[in-house]
């Protein structure tokens, strides 16, 4: 036999369907000879009848669902059709693949109405009218007056809070992230500018511009190096300056410069230290002061050509005899002569009467001179040495400056007129003795 709900074949023994669940006691063999049979007329009839649907879908009026269809359909009488008024327009689309035939009287031992089909299933959303929710389960007039949701009201439908939480939420997300990557897009910035001016720094300072490369550093404070590339550039600074001041002829200047330079361990400062001494002494020379040249040069030693220049500096010895003669001391009434026979090195007299200075007598080595004096109370004042820069210098720091003693081992003697006074120099059993004095006192 057959499910009068869902048209399917099951035993004769089921007291329930095994495909929907429909009670046995509902459903009736239509091969059994004692049930009212269908007239000739029945397809005709099942023509005019609309087909009953015994689908999962709640059962409705045409107006509710006019694209209705059904996979299993149960013919009716004319009878039931009048209890179902559906036009054959709506049940004409429906599948059949499995049909119970019943009578007027069978109709009316089953008399669902659509609206009391067990077959209708409740489905998860809230019933609606056609009206307000075509896709939604259809449902009967009652049903829907019964659950008035409007489309806006249905549960089903999202709600606005889920769009407003997900804006807040991607704000939230968002502002941090953002943070974050202006921080990161700031300090890359930041890291690629301070690389590219220790870069331009570096590149004056290999170059010589000592003034930008501190600038440079300075900007920069505690990046890398730049404190000790600040210092050193500083000391670049100074070694420019003190070439400027060596170029302007301010040679002292410039020499002290180097000097602290080369105290703190400046690569080229010590070149310059002999070429400021050479200068210095270039200019001593030009200007006439033959003995600080020549100090200078000697200083330097070997330096380019300092030991000729030295040499240059000092002046050939005089000849023996007086260079110098006060006028106004002129007499011929007495007369002292040195005798240096016994000397080895050049010497030179300056004889004073009283702080008046007379005369000067050069005498070379083991060579002698006299000179006519008037009579008085004579003071002698001897230096010697082997280089000669003139009656100023003399023979230089390096000289030997003296006064001689006499018998009496006094600083001055008295000559009478008509006197003749000879002094014998370094002799042992000799008249004179020295006192000595340096050549300022000279």
């Amino acid at each position: 036999m057959f499910c009068l709900r869902c048209g399917s074949a099951i035993s004769d023994d089921d007291q329930f369907c095994s495909h929907c669940g429909n009670p046995t006691s509902r459903i009736v063999d239509v091969h059994d000879p004692a049930a009212p049979q269908p007239s000739p007329q029945m397809p005709a009839q099942a023509g005019a009848l609309p087909f009953r649907p015994a689908s999962a879908t709640a059962y409705q009026t045409p107006q509710q669902s006019p694209a209705r269809s059904a996979p299993a359909t149960v013919y009716q009488t004319p009878g039931q059709a009048a209890a179902f008024p559906h036009t054959p327009q709506q049940s004409s689309a429906q599948p059949a693949p499995a049909t119970v035939y019943q009578t007027p009287e069978q109709a009316a031992a089953f008399p669902y109405t659509p609206e009391q089909s067990p077959a209708q299933p409740a489905p998860a959303t809230a019933y609606q009218t056609p009206e307000q929710s075509p896709a939604t389960a259809y449902q009967a007039p009652g049903q829907a007056s019964a659950f008035p949701y409007s489309p806006q009201q249905s549960p089903a439908q999202p709600a606005p809070k889920r769009k407003k939480s997900r804006k807040v939420l991607l704000i939230a997300i968002g502002v941090p992230v953002l943070a974050v990557l202006i921080a990161v897009g700031g300090y890359t910035y930041h890291s690629v500018k301070q690389s590219n001016d220790y870069d331009h720094a570096m590149s004056a300072y290999e170059s010589g511009d000592f003034q930008q490369a501190y600038n440079g550093f300075e900007a920069l404070g505690d990046y890398q190096n730049s404190i000790s590339m600040m210092a050193s550039a500083k000391l670049g600074i100074d070694y420019n300056d003190a070439i400027a001041l060596f170029d302007a002829a301010d040679f002292e200047k410039a020499k002290a410069m180097f000097q602290e330079l080369e105290s703190k361990n400046y690569a080229g400062a010590p070149d310059w230290l002999p070429k400021c001494d050479y200068a210095m002494a270039d200019k001593l020379f030009n200007e006439g002061d033959l003995y600080g040249a020549y100090q200078a040069f000697l200083a330097l030693g070997a330096y380019q050509d300092a030991v000729e220049r030295t040499q240059a500096c000092t002046t050939p010895y005089p000849e023996s005899g007086e260079l110098y003669h006060n006028e106004a001391y002129y007499s011929s009434a007495s007369r002292i002569t040195i005798d240096g026979a016994n000397t080895a090195v050049p010497n030179y007299f300056k004889i004073y009467i009283g702080e008046v200075l007379v005369s000067t007598i050069f005498i070379k080595a083991a060579g002698s001179a006299s000179i006519d004096v008037p009579a008085g109370d004579y003071t002698i004042k001897q230096a010697s040495g082997s280089t000669w820069f003139g009656e100023t210098i003399m023979f230089g720091d390096e000289g030997s400056y003296q006064v001689l003693l006499f018998e009496d081992g006094g600083t001055s003697t008295r000559v009478d007129d008509n006197t003749l006074l000879t002094l014998t120099l370094q002799v042992y059993d000799g008249n004179t003795g020295t006192d000595m004095t340096n050549r300022n006192n000279f």
